[in-house]
């Protein structure tokens, strides 16, 4: 008679597993979850005014003229009749356009956009003042400098070209 009882148990205990079993996949969902992302954009340009100046007191001698490019991302700047120690100087700003904040890490100063070709010109000396590595959130707006210096020897009656371009990343916290 003990060794029915003992041969119950494992009878039993398939009988509970299976009805364990049974209630749980009764009771068990599978749940699915669907999701939209949505990105924004990135985008910082140049934006009017651009103010130039030059280091000239007395005298009317050399030129200076600058535009936004049509896609705004560069400016040129254009010096003429320039001699050593001519200098301009030209402000300007920068809009952050996108829709997510943006940094600006670079900003490419293109001399070989100059005209006559670089092995002809001289020297410049182009400076950057208060811009790189600004954070700018979206419709943000920030005014920076460039500063061009002829240094020896300045060609006479040259026309010198230097594009300015922006270039920025989306921020993100470290």
């Amino acid at each position: 008679m003990l060794n029915k009882k003992f041969g119950a148990i494992p009878i039993l205990l398939i009988f509970a597993l299976t009805i364990t079993g049974f209630a749980y996949a009764h009771w068990a969902k599978t749940l699915f979850i669907g999701g939209t992302v949505e990105t924004g954009t990135l985008e910082c340009k140049f934006v009017p005014p651009l103010v130039m100046d030059d280091n000239e007191i007395d005298k009317n001698v050399g030129g200076h003229s600058g535009y936004i490019s049509d896609d705004g991302k560069s400016i040129i700047i254009t010096i003429t009749n320039a001699y050593p120690g001519y200098e301009v100087y030209t402000v300007f700003k920068v809009k952050n356009t996108g829709s997510v904040p943006a940094i600006i890490t670079d900003v490419i100063i293109d001399e070989d956009a100059t005209t006559p070709p670089p092995d002809d010109i001289p020297d410049l000396e182009v400076s950057l003042v208060n811009l790189l590595g600004m954070q700018l959130e979206p419709g943000v707006t920030t005014c920076a400098e460039v500063d061009i210096l002829i240094e020896q020897p300045a060609g006479e009656m040259e026309t010198y070209q230097v594009s300015v371009t922006i270039v920025a990343q989306n921020w993100s916290p470290p």
